[in-house]
Order: C-alpha cells, then sequence, then structure tokens
C-alpha cells in the first residue's frame, strides 16, 4: 500500500512537472513592443535605402544605403528569429513608415538625398532611444541581452548617417 501510495504521488508529481515543462512563458508585453518596433523601424530604413540606391544623386549617400541594407537584412533576420522564439507575429511595416516611403518616394532629384539623410538620421536616434529602452527596462533577458548586444551596432550607424548628412 506505501508503494502504491508512493508510486501514485511520484506519477502525479512528474505529470505536473511534465506540464510545467511544456508551457513556455509569455513573453512581456514591453519586450514585444520592443521586437515589433525595432522591426517596424528597421524595414523603414531598409526600403528608404533601397529608395535611395535609385533615386539618390551623392556616392556617399548611396554607399550609406547600401551598408544601411546590408545590416539592416542581418538585423531582420535575427529580429525574425527571436519572435519566432517568444510567439510574437511581427506586423508590416507601419502606417507612419508607410507614408514616410511614399514621401520619400516623390521628392525631387534637387531634395531627395537631403530628406533621405535627414530621415536616416532620425530613425536612428528613435533606434537607439529604443534598443538602451529595453535594456533598462526589458523583462525578458533574452530580447535585452540582444538589444544590447546590438546597440553599438545602431550607434555606430547613427554616427555614419550623421556624418554623410553633414558631408551634403
Amino acid at each position: 500500500m506505501r508503494i502504491t501510495a508512493y508510486f501514485v504521488i511520484t506519477i502525479m508529481s512528474l505529470s505536473s512537472l511534465s506540464c510545467s515543462l511544456k508551457e513556455s512563458p509569455v513573453t512581456p508585453e514591453i519586450d514585444k513592443r520592443f521586437i515589433n518596433s525595432a522591426s517596424d523601424l528597421n524595414l523603414f530604413c531598409i526600403t528608404a535605402s533601397q529608395t535611395a540606391l535609385t533615386a539618390a544623386t551623392s556616392t556617399r549617400v548611396r554607399q550609406y544605403a547600401q551598408e544601411v541594407i546590408a545590416n539592416g537584412e542581418t538585423t531582420n533576420r535575427e529580429l525574425i528569429s527571436l519572435a519566432w522564439q517568444k510567439g510574437i507575429q511581427l506586423k508590416d511595416l507601419s502606417e507612419t513608415n508607410t507614408q514616410k516611403i511614399d514621401s520619400l518616394q516623390t521628392k525631387s532629384i534637387k531634395d531627395f538625398d537631403y530628406t533621405f539623410m535627414d530621415m536616416a538620421v532620425d530613425a536612428h536616434y528613435q533606434l537607439v532611444a529604443l534598443y538602451e529602452t529595453e535594456i533598462q527596462s526589458g523583462n525578458d533577458l533574452t530580447v535585452r541581452n540582444w538589444a544590447k548586444g546590438k546597440l553599438s551596432a545602431v550607434r555606430e550607424d547613427l554616427e555614419k548617417a550623421q556624418l554623410a548628412k553633414e558631408a551634403m
């Protein structure tokens, strides 16, 4: 009788342990917002830069755009992977950023380069602030560490954008 009771208690304990191991932890809302916002800004930077490859008149602006696309595509793959791990459905480019792209595409040849670089600087300021907020306030250790690992590259991209804009 004692062995049977022990066996039943052990099975019940293992069963509840098994159930708790199968449950995936819920990603906190602040971390979900970070991943979606970072993805949105990253997609904006890539899309604007693709436009700049053909519309920019400055060689330096086109070179900057090429770098943004290369870095952005790597970051995009990482964000997709991170979102998948956390069970987050990434959204399409936001309406606000879609309108910015539409506006950029209608700029005259004369105004395009400056407008693109202005948008690039602004987007990278937003990205730096977003990553810093995640590092300071994020609740998911994996997401926070990912942001921490990317922040220096985002700051570098901001610096390159500022230098390219100043050189115009």
